[in-house]
């Protein structure tokens, strides 16, 4: 079962943020002593998750509602309960984890009703549940594979890296668009596994290509602000670089302005982090918000990549022809590389080589290279 404490932000804003700690604390034991079969595990921010036997569990969460009605002391804040059964043949812990949520979010803003169980009837869109169920077999059974995209030089159009994108080609489906399928992984918090999946497929292909002696070419990957939550995110990449005996210059880390906007000092010890042991780090989508400037203040970078909705706008107006030159300079006194992606027509790849532009990535550039 998913538990969540519904309304713990007002009351953390009402009470302070040392009451709102302790209340957690305080639930976290009353679970930890009631669940004597089975697990307890903190989710994050005001989430839990629990495994146990299903016989009696009906009285144990009323007994665990009433006793921390009692702790809260107040109608601030309640629990919500979001129950699935684990039958023989489920296999997949993503799947079983979205059902008990799923069932959680029956409950909505009632505070007349604290428990759902899930009911397949309730089934949430098909294709969606589809990508949920089917993610973990994905991942197993490589329906999911990295694709690597050029990432060509300005001056020569030689290709001078790789980005690797997800791809899924699905047994029943066919090849996935991206579009179709990342939205639900980004809505469900599943980034991180899909993060690391990409990653350990980028090591591989290079560890395979290195052992036949091939000409190694950098490969840039993506992470999301929510996989530098996860404990440890720096050592296990450096762990998993090392280990198949890849340099660190192999491996480019690319994190977008969006992700930046989650401002913390973590995220920023991380990224110094990631650099001193030798990978680049990238700001992708630069410009796509308000924070981009700020960000090149705020973080260590070693190259940045204009959205490339600056490239698909060139002819609309005289802005982004006089905006990307500018970009390009201010990039190249910080130290910085400049990366256009979205090229797609012969005009645009010398308008960008000629604005100083490093790196160009998109079809055209891919057609050409």
């Amino acid at each position: 079962m998913t538990l969540n404490i519904a309304g713990m932000s007002v009351y953390s804003n009402f009470y302070g943020l040392k009451k709102g700690d302790q209340l957690l604390r305080e639930l976290s034991e009353l679970l930890v002593s009631e669940i004597k079969e089975g697990h307890v595990y903190y989710n994050k921010d005001d989430r839990f998750l629990i495994l146990t036997v299903a016989e009696g569990i009906d009285e144990k969460i009323k007994e665990i509602h009433e006793k921390f009605v009692n702790l809260a002391k107040n109608k601030a804040v309640d629990l919500q309960f979001g129950l699935y059964q684990i039958l023989d043949d489920d296999q997949n812990i993503m799947m079983i984890t979205q059902r008990a949520n799923q069932a959680m979010k029956e409950i909505g803003l009632d505070r007349r009703v604290y428990v759902k169980k899930y009911d397949p009837a309730v089934e949430e869109d098909l294709e969606e549940s589809y990508f949920l169920n089917n993610f973990s077999r994905a991942m197993t059974e490589g329906w999911l594979t990295a694709y690597f995209q050029p990432i060509c030089s300005a001056k020569d159009g030689k290709t001078a890296s790789y980005e690797a994108l997800a791809r899924w080609q699905d047994p029943e489906k066919g090849l996935v668009s991206p579009a179709a399928f990342i939205p639900v992984i980004e809505k469900h918090y599943l980034t991180y596994y899909l993060d690391m999946y990409m990653l350990w497929e980028v090591v591989a292909k290079l560890r395979q290509w290195k052992e036949r002696g091939l000409d190694l070419k950098p490969v840039s990957v993506n992470l999301a602000h929510e996989d530098f939550e996860m404990p440890n995110l720096v050592e296990k990449i450096n762990d998993l670089v090392t280990g198949a005996g890849l340099s660190w210059s192999l491996i480019k880390i690319e994190i977008t302005e969006r992700d930046l906007s989650n401002n913390t000092s973590r995220l920023k010890e991380q990224i110094d982090q990631l650099r001193s042991y030798g990978f680049e780090v990238w700001m992708d989508d630069f410009g796509s918000g308000y924070s981009s400037l700020n960000a090149l203040n705020d973080y260590s970078f070693d190259l940045v990549k204009i959205d490339m909705v600056f490239v698909r706008h060139l002819d609309d107006g005289q802005l982004n022809r006089l905006l990307i030159p500018e970009i390009t300079k201010v990039a190249h006194k910080l130290g910085l590389k400049v990366l256009a992606e979205g090229v797609e027509k012969e005009e645009q790849r010398y308008f960008l080589r000629e604005a100083g532009c490093d790196l160009l990535q998109g079809f055209f550039v891919q057609q050409a290279g």
